[in-house]
């Protein structure tokens, strides 16, 4: 994953059947939220409330239980300079 300017290189990879991962790139250390968005804009899931190692990361996301739709994959990174947000559109058929 190469990150460039304020992108965080994040990437969905879905790995098994209702699974994917998650993947994005710090490179520095940073306060990290991760959340799974309805189309309507609502939370239905957080994955990471947290502070982060600069460095690689990659979660597995379980969505089993979520009722096919489009999502958004919302990654916001509070790196004491900014607030970067960024989102990735995630369909379950």
């Amino acid at each position: 994953m190469e990150q460039t300017g304020s992108s965080y290189a994040l990437e969905v990879v879905r790995s098994a059947e209702r699974e994917a991962y998650i993947q994005f790139k710090l490179l520095h250390k940073s306060f990290v939220v991760l959340k799974i968005m309805s189309g309507d804009n609502v939370e239905v899931r957080l994955l990471i409330n947290e502070i982060l190692a600069a460095g690689e990361h990659s979660i597995l996301f379980s969505y089993g239980n979520l009722q096919p739709s489009d999502y958004r994959i919302r990654l916001m990174v509070n790196n004491d300079t900014a607030i970067d947000i960024e989102n990735e559109n995630f369909k379950i058929s």
